[in-house]
């Protein structure tokens, strides 16, 4: 059959998607590797072969049913094959879910866990599916070889019947003979006596003579005596036996015409209603003992037909619901996997935008605790600008000192100068007596002027100083205001940074509470996805036992003008 060609490539084909799904995820966990599109590609490739493999076993549990050999000794067979099918499709989807929370677990970095998951979990999914795949195939194989047998014994049987019924004409051939036999021994036994052995011999004869139908009579028969009594009382039994016999004869003929008739009418409508024709009526007269049996087969086939009407309305409507549930179911399923891994990767990316959140929160609270240094380092410095100022007034205050004392020298000097002066000129009116003073007085007087000159010479350099002096105190007042201008700045840009560290670290809780809600609208999505593949598993079920049951129901044909071929 084509369709056990189909189921076998059909297992072939899921038994080398789910190893290869296997050795690809074995590998990459191995290595700590995540091939997300890869693995979901194998992941519905598998799935794809499941499907086919379970629509193979339906088609070929409904074609079987269909054929001759749909016996009672196949119901356990199909009936197994069409729940291993069941079973196989909610395995697979159980085994979707594990792969998915594998591949989640892979995703999140934590390949110990996909490991330890992929280990207990999703192998056990695999060997339950592997498993149930053995069993259905050992199943098959039976199947298949008791299909053989069955048809082997059918053509045996057929030959017993045919032997049987060539053994059943020769007993009744020889019970023929055995009666005739009895009958003339019967005959031949009234007529005997142990006296007269002639005419005993010619009994015998007259016997088979009479059972023969011969019109002649013997001699014998005109004796006077007791032989000849015999003789004529055998025949006139024969005379008796062949009236009977006709008699029997006419009555046996029109009873077998009868029950020709009425086997020959029974057996008629009989094969119309194995044709699946429940309008076949027997409607020629009967003899009375076979017209109850007539009446009794018309209302049967009155009931009959009326029950597959009904069946047939309501299997076309179950047909159509299933077809329709089913179709429903598909396309839903479809579309939960696809929002699965839609969600798988949206899932994917937004763990990715938490990590970029939560490392650019760290690094706002690196720039605020930088800008924090910066800002006490302003302020320091600012101190010791404050500091600078203070000490360049004390220098403006010691130079102002200084300038006071060099002109109280300057004063003595002028004043020494007048006095060495004076004391030349008394010098001078002395004359020769005065003269060594006079040249002490010069001295005192060059050396008042050096005094002079260099008080002179100290206070412009202390004026020069006093001048730079208050330009530096200028210069570092404005550096002190600068300092308190970057201060300022500095302190408003901490206070932003703080803000921003604050909302980032805030946007990275939010999209961290909304990763978790991620996370759990993944698994919740994943059991869906578990519940939509059983239910379409199931519906496709349910469709494929009304399209049998409608199937079923179009091989008859009934009164009412109900198109059941339409119904399949």
């Amino acid at each position: 059959m084509r369709i056990s060609g189909d189921l076998t490539r059909a297992l072939l084909d899921v038994n080398r998607s789910l190893r290869q799904s296997e050795a690809t995820r074995r590998n990459n966990l191995a290595a700590d590797r995540l091939d997300v599109a890869g693995e979901i590609a194998l992941r519905q490739e598998f799935q794809q072969a499941a499907r086919s493999y379970l629509n193979s076993i339906f088609s070929f549990s409904y074609t079987l049913e269909r054929t001759e050999l749909a016996q009672d000794e196949l119901t356990q067979h199909i009936t197994y094959l069409t729940r291993a099918a069941g079973q196989i499709d909610r395995l697979v989807s159980l085994y979707t879910v594990a792969n998915s929370r594998t591949l989640r677990l892979a995703r999140q970095g934590d390949f110990s866990a996909a490991r330890n998951n992929f280990r207990f979990e999703e192998q056990q999914r695999s060997k339950a599916i592997q498993h149930m795949l053995d069993d259905a195939s050992i199943k098959f194989t039976e199947l298949l070889a008791q299909i053989s047998t069955l048809q082997i014994a059918a053509n045996d049987e057929m030959i017993r019947t045919e032997t049987a019924d060539q053994k059943r004409v020769q007993k009744i051939s020889y019970g023929v003979l055995a009666a005739v036999a009895i009958v003339s021994i019967l005959a031949a036994l009234t007529t005997v006596t142990r006296t007269i052995i002639r005419p005993i011999r010619r009994v015998p004869a007259s016997i088979l003579n009479a059972g023969k139908n011969s019109a002649g009579t013997t001699t014998d028969e005109a004796r006077q005596d007791e032989i000849g009594d015999i003789l004529r009382a055998v025949e006139n039994f024969g005379q008796g036996i062949q009236q009977r016999q006709r008699a029997d004869q006419e009555k046996t003929a029109r009873q077998l015409d009868e029950q020709s008739q009425a086997v020959t009418e029974l057996s008629r409508g009989l094969k119309r209603l194995s044709e699946g024709d429940l309008t076949a009526r027997i409607e020629v007269d009967l003899p009375a003992a076979y017209a109850e049996l007539r009446d009794n087969f018309n209302h049967t086939l009155e009931t009959l037909g009326d029950t597959i009407t009904q069946i047939a309305t309501a299997s076309g409507s179950m047909k159509n619901s299933a077809a329709e549930i089913s179709h429903g179911s598909e396309d839903l399923s479809q579309r939960t996997e696809s929002q699965a891994a839609t969600l798988e990767q949206t899932a994917a990316a937004l763990d990715q935008i938490t990590a970029s959140v939560r490392s650019a929160a760290n690094n706002a609270r690196s720039v605020e605790g930088t800008m924090q240094n910066a800002s006490a380092d302003a302020v320091t410095n600012r101190e010791v600008v404050e500091n600078a100022m203070a000490a360049m007034g004390e220098i403006k205050k010691s130079s102002g000192h200084i300038s006071q004392i060099i002109t109280v020298i300057d004063d003595i000097a002028f004043q020494t100068n007048l006095l060495a002066l004076n004391a030349g000129v008394e010098a001078a009116r002395a004359g020769e007596a005065g003269r060594g003073f006079a040249v002490v007085a010069s001295e005192v007087r060059a050396l008042a002027q050096r005094s002079s000159d260099a008080a002179m010479e100290i206070k412009t350099l202390i004026s020069n100083s006093s001048q730079q002096v208050d330009e530096g105190a200028k210069l570092v007042d404005q550096a002190g205001v600068a300092l308190q201008t970057i201060v300022a700045q500095v302190s408003e840009i901490s206070g932003l940074v703080s803000g921003i560290a604050e909302g980032a670290s805030e946007q990275s809780l939010g999209l961290g509470e909304i990763n978790t809600g991620m996370i759990q609208l993944d698994q919740v999505t994943q059991q869906n996805a578990a519940l939509v593949e059983q239910s379409a598993s199931t519906s496709r079920l349910l469709n494929s036992d009304a399209m049998r049951l409608a199937e079923l129901v179009s091989h008859f044909q009934v009164e009412q003008q109900i198109n059941l071929r339409s119904v399949a």
